[in-house]
């Protein structure tokens, strides 16, 4: 490696530091600062080196295939960068412990290999290997001062031997300073602005939930075309009874209509308090009636949990808090990846904090459709309780599920042009026009979001909710406690149902597969997966013993004082083909910067007395001790310098030739 002596080591405990992994850390660390005094050195040939990157490669798509199927992304890809140095151990040991001090691309790139340039292209992987072990270290870190601190002093200790020389020390270091100050205020203004953006304007950001925002719903009404939804699965739903479907699982709900989204207004969240025995959170007083088993998938972290209507606790969840707000969504502060947590719930219990005065409001532009329809059905002259029926069935008579939209015609909006005309539309349709036509009737009402649970899989012994079963009713207030309110058809589900590809099944059985193995991991003892990883790590050292000792290939082992590839004589440094070349420039017959030798010699040749020939097969020599892994043998080593050294001579002959017949 060409980095200082500690530098790269240094970089690696910083590693360990910030994401806690000494125990990796300091014997890779030692690993690679005591190949400086290790004098023993391992030849590989380019054929070796070749498949020792193949299966390095290989590698790291096998811990990234582990990652994504434990984790899901985007946590997977965050876990490959922070262990992305470690999978790459092999191959920068292969140089650190090889005879040669760099590597060709073509080892390392499988495109270089197909068309390879003209000439080798080399390259060092000590910077490159340290910038590696920075980038791990903040995907791992919580970015706090010390972080940044580390960066800086591993940035100054690199830049250090490259500064230049004419300027005093004294300057360099203060520009340094003055430098890491300014980026430190950067980074820390724009941090606070996020949090300012975050408090100040919430339902700006993302609800950080695996598939929910509780400050905003930006719903597809008003979009023209068909409404297109995943088929993977996202939850798995087991029951302690006989469960009656169509079970609707509450993620969030909100209160402000605006434009054709649904906000979260004046519905801040709190902690909820853990359980004096620690085995769960209590959200409401009320009976334990039933319970559920709830499998999900945090993609983003701090998921929104899906839970039935009147969840009175949230039982044997991994987190470290959990938070609810006045509208019924309970967030849990826990890391991307598989959850699962039991919903112990009463029908009967009132669920979310009462009504407020955004529960009753409606948009001037939609006031006059909902206004006038809550009139002809004589609904504010009901009781909550029969008003609710009478928009059940008003939805019922006449109205049809369609994932299609089209436009809206005569400058109505498009919930108005639902409600008036069309009468057809997807759930987000129903429960937005549902929840306007009930506060037309002063009953106070919410949109709420989740997903409806209704298919059985046989395979998992579960119930499903798949992405497209994401769905959307009203929550009104009747006698002291908000009721489901879905008026959209029950026949969405057979619409939606009827949109699976022919390759459902093996998509099914690959996240059964998937799941599997994150709920065996959760349950396994830590004996079990270290035989696990343990076995797997002994087939990767078997397979890889075999396919670099494979062939006729043998690994040879030198001391270093016989290596050339440490010396700048192996690098080609030391070749007389330069001095050729610079005594060219003198003849007037220099390399252009953008030629190859090839080129360049077959520009000059026939100017030139004597050709181009004998240049060539130096040429040839030269490229082969620069570059080639297996160097020159010492006859040709010591024909490359006798006759150069005759070439240069002849060439100053003719040069003195010239000069008198001028």
């Amino acid at each position: 490696m060409n980095t200082p002596p500690l530098l790269l080591g240094a970089a690696i405990l910083f590693w360990g530091w910030q994401g806690e992994w000494w125990p990796v850390a300091v014997p890779v660390a030692l690993l690679f600062e005591g190949a400086r005094w290790v004098r023993r050195r391992v030849d590989l040939n380019e054929a070796q080196q070749t498949r020792l990157s193949d299966m390095n490669v290989i590698l790291a798509a096998i811990a990234g295939v582990y990652f994504y199927a434990s984790f899901g992304n985007p946590r997977a890809i965050m876990l490959l960068f922070q262990w992305l140095p470690v999978l790459l151990l092999p191959i920068a040991l292969m140089q650190t412990y090889g005879t040669r001090d760099a590597i060709d691309l073509k080892v390392l790139f499988w495109s270089m290999r197909r068309r390879p340039p003209r000439e080798p292209v080399t390259v060092n992987l000590g910077y490159p290997y340290l910038g590696l072990w920075v980038i791990a270290a903040s995907a791992a870190n919580v970015r706090g001062e010390s972080f940044y601190i580390g960066v800086a002093a591993l940035a100054a200790w690199a830049l250090w031997r490259a500064r230049p020389r004419r300027f005093p020390a004294a300057a360099w270091l203060m520009l340094f300073a003055a430098a890491t100050a300014l980026g430190y205020a950067g980074q820390a203004g724009l941090h606070e602005l996020q949090l300012w953006v975050e408090d100040a304007v919430p339902e700006w950001m993302a609800g950080e939930g695996s598939h929910t925002n509780p400050y905003r719903s930006a719903s597809a009404i008003g979009h023209i075309g068909d409404l297109k939804q995943s088929d993977s699965i996202v939850l798995r739903v087991r029951a302690d009874s006989a469960l009656k479907t169509p079970l609707l699982l509450h993620a969030a709900s909100y209160n402000d209509y605006v434009g054709v989204s649904w906000f979260a207004r004046a519905s801040a969240f709190a902690p909820v308090d853990l359980r004096t025995e620690g085995s769960g959170w209590t959200l409401a007083q009320g009976a334990r009636r039933a319970s559920l088993d709830i499998s999900d998938h945090a993609v983003l972290g701090d998921p929104v949990l899906n839970l039935p209507r009147g969840t009175v606790a949230v039982e044997n969840l991994a987190a470290i808090s959990l938070k609810r707000n006045g509208l019924g969504a309970v967030q849990a502060e826990l890391a991307p990846g598989f959850i699962s947590y039991r919903a112990v719930y009463d029908p009967a219990a009132a669920g979310a904090e009462p009504p407020t005065a955004y529960d009753l409001k409606i948009p001037n532009s939609e006031q006059a459709a909902f206004e006038g329809v809550a009139r002809e059905l004589g609904l504010k002259a009901l009781a909550p309780a029969a008003a609710v029926e009478r928009v059940r069935r008003f939805f019922a008579d006449g109205f049809e599920y369609s994932a299609y939209q089209g436009k809206a015609a005569g400058g109505k909006t498009a919930l108005s042009d639902f409600l008036l005309k069309t009468r057809s539309g997807h759930c987000e349709y129903f429960g937005s026009a549902t929840v306007l036509l009930l506060r037309a009737a002063n009953v106070p009402a919410r949109y709420a979001t989740g997903f409806s649970v209704h298919e059985w899989s046989a395979l998992e012994n579960a119930w499903l909710a798949r992405q497209r079963h994401a769905h959307a009713w009203a929550r009104a207030w009747v006698d002291g406690a908000w009721t489901d309110i879905d008026t959209t058809p029950a026949a969405w589900a057979g619409v939606e149902d009827q949109g699976q590809p022919w390759w459902s099944a093996v998509a099914d059985f690959a996240s059964w597969a998937r799941f599997s193995f994150a709920e065996w991991q959760e349950r396994a003892s830590t004996a079990q997966k270290t035989m696990l990883f343990g076995l797997m790590g002994l087939v990767v050292a078997v397979w890889l013993g075999w396919r670099l000792f494979q062939g006729r290939g043998v690994v040879r082992r030198t001391d270093v004082d016989q290596v050339p590839a440490l010396t700048a004589a192996h690098s080609g440094l030391d070749s007389e083909f330069f001095a050729i070349e610079r005594q060219m420039a003198q003849l007037g017959f220099a390399r252009h910067a953008h030629e190859t030798v090839i080129g360049w010699l077959t520009r000059i040749e026939g100017r030139f007395p004597g050709g181009a020939t004998e240049l060539r097969h130096l040429a040839s020599l030269h490229y082969r001790y620069r570059f080639d892994p297996q160097g020159l043998s010492g006859t040709e080593r010591s024909e490359l310098a006798q006759r150069a050294s005759v070439w240069m001579k002849n060439a100053g002959l003719h040069s003195q030739v010239r000069q008198q017949e001028s």
